[in-house]
């Protein structure tokens, strides 16, 4: 497996003091942000319009995500285009539904950004299929829609797909025993394992990209921690956050912008981590930074490639895993 980490500190791409400014021309180019009506999703997608990109906006909250189309086409002059489509990650057959409906009406998609994101689910929640909700709204979800749409990725010139993860302390761990979290819940647990699962599953669909010659650039991003998000952090952490580190906490407008590099920038490289550049990441320009020892470790990337897939029922995806 091609280790995309081996020379980390030598990697080169982004210049300093990178901001919406450096956003090129996005002319024709076809975006699909997930959450796209939320607070971090809408400044995305207002960055990407502003630069002439076309946003299809894919949101469980219908009102929300046509207020901020009528929004930006109020605000922003753009030759891009903004249009919603109904997408509720905690529902297989919407996953399903939104894909099918994508494959009939594009010909090529150039970036798919997997932003939503659920935070602070006290008591334990599932789907109907017994999945838990961070697990599928934050990882599955966007799994299952990543596999679905790598068609229409594959058939743009330079296709991007950017995970959105979090922060992760050295804590966080994947429960391969207990995947659903049904005998050790907590709200910190379930989140934390859905992002680094997301991170996890991002290195090693750009391995699976490396060796079977897929074209894709997949990367992961975070935002660092703003004292807007300190809202949407796991509880038990906030404390600690709030006490340590409110004086070195960014904003939410240059949070987004490791995402943006990863969607957008030519420079950006697959299988990499872009977070903010400041002390411990909590604020600054982006820039690669090296992801927690558990989200490199290749054995536990393929245990959960292949439990991903079959609870997914992506059985060709699980075969993946032993491709390489």
């Amino acid at each position: 497996m091609k280790k995309f980490y081996k020379n980390t500190q030598a990697s080169k791409g982004v210049q300093p003091y990178w901001g919406l400014k450096d956003i090129p021309d996005l002319t024709n180019k076809v975006f699909v942000i997930t959450g796209a009506a939320s607070s971090q999703g809408s400044l995305i997608t207002e960055a990407i319009y502003a630069n002439n990109g076309s946003v299809i906006l894919a949101d469980s909250h219908r009102q929300s995500a046509y207020d901020l189309i009528q929004k930006l086409r109020r605000q922003v002059v753009s030759r891009g285009i903004l249009q919603y489509r109904q997408l509720d990650l905690n529902d297989p057959a919407s996953i399903q539904s939104f894909a099918i409906d994508l494959q009939n009406e594009i010909v090529q998609l150039d970036v798919l950004i997997n932003n939503a994101n659920t935070t602070r689910t006290p008591r334990r929640e599932e789907n109907s299929d017994g999945i838990e909700a961070h697990f599928q709204k934050n990882f599955l979800g966007h799994f299952m829609l990543t596999n679905l749409l790598i068609p229409l990725l594959q058939m743009a010139p330079d296709p991007r797909i950017v995970n959105i993860s979090a922060p992760l302390p050295g804590f966080a761990n994947i429960k391969f025993n207990d995947l659903q979290l049904e005998h050790a819940y907590s709200n910190s647990r379930a989140y934390f394992q859905s992002k680094l699962a997301v991170q996890m599953a991002t290195f090693y669909l750009q391995s699976i990209s490396h060796a079977q010659g897929l074209g894709l650039k997949v990367m992961t991003t975070h935002s660092g921690i703003s004292k807007k998000s300190l809202l949407s952090t796991p509880a038990s952490a906030i404390v600690a956050i709030q006490a340590l580190a409110n004086p070195l906490l960014g904003s939410v407008h240059t949070g987004i912008l490791p995402t943006l590099f990863a969607a957008t920038d030519p420079n950006a490289q697959g299988g990499k981590l872009y977070a903010p550049s400041g002390l411990l990441h909590l604020q600054g320009r982006p820039k690669i930074t090296r992801p927690i020892a558990k989200a490199l470790d290749e054995d536990a990337q393929s245990q959960l490639w292949v439990a991903a897939s079959e609870l997914a029922g992506f059985s060709s995806w699980a075969a993946m895993a032993h491709s390489f």
